[in-house]
């Protein structure tokens, strides 16, 4: 089954926020999640990784440590979604700068940040790792090696002469993973308010009461 990128941004909004994510960072993994799925990037099985993993952790301790190198704050990973915020809000600061990023998880989701972050600096940007090389100019990206990796250590640095592709085309649907896509689905059904008497009296249907 496929999914329009808007239902796609929906839905991960609703699932980030049912795993405890502010709704400002909850926006920003919804806006990544269909960057991704308009490349042909599966983000919602990069999304549904990261929210099963974080599922019960407290936030801060997946937070980002700023400095030579960035860490996260309970010294295990880093969250994408944090992280490429702060990317985006120090783009000036680090704009002649090679950056090293400890440990993040599903690092395939920093992308679109720095796609956003090179557009902002009319710079290119290559993101690396162990196995995987992405390079973009805010409106192109290139992409060579494996994307689907766990956990890995970021390399962020400027690349001259990057040779972006003349055009790239965007898909308008996204094909999710069934599996990723139920797990999204149950992280968002945590942001609907439970069932009460009130609420079903107000509504349709038979009430509090099913008379067949």
């Amino acid at each position: 089954m496929t999914l329009s990128l808007n239902e796609v941004e929906a839905l991960a909004k609703k699932a980030a926020r049912g795993a405890g994510y502010s709704w400002g960072l909850a926006e920003e993994a919804a806006m990544a999640t269909r960057w991704l799925c308009a490349r042909d990037i599966d983000g919602c099985l990069e999304l549904a990784e990261l929210l099963t993993a974080r599922d019960g952790n407290g936030y801060a301790a997946s937070a980002p440590v700023l400095g030579l190198s960035w860490i996260s704050r309970g010294g295990d990973w880093l969250c994408p979604v944090a992280t490429g915020c702060a990317l985006s809000d120090r783009a000036e600061a680090l704009s002649n700068n090679a950056l090293r990023i400890e440990n993040v998880r599903r690092p395939i989701l920093l992308a679109p940040f720095a796609a956003s972050f090179a557009r902002h600096l009319k710079k290119s940007l290559v993101l690396s790792w162990e196995g995987a090389q992405i390079a973009t100019d805010g409106e192109t990206f290139h992409v060579v090696g494996e994307t689907k990796v766990t956990v890995a250590t970021v390399l962020i640095g400027f690349q001259q002469g990057f040779e972006a592709p003349s055009a790239q085309s965007h898909s308008q649907r996204a094909r999710p993973n069934e599996n990723s896509r139920a797990i999204l689905e149950r992280f968002a059904h945590r942001t609907y308010a439970p069932a009460t008497d009130a609420s079903r009296l107000s509504g349709a249907g038979a009430g509090i009461s099913d008379n067949d």
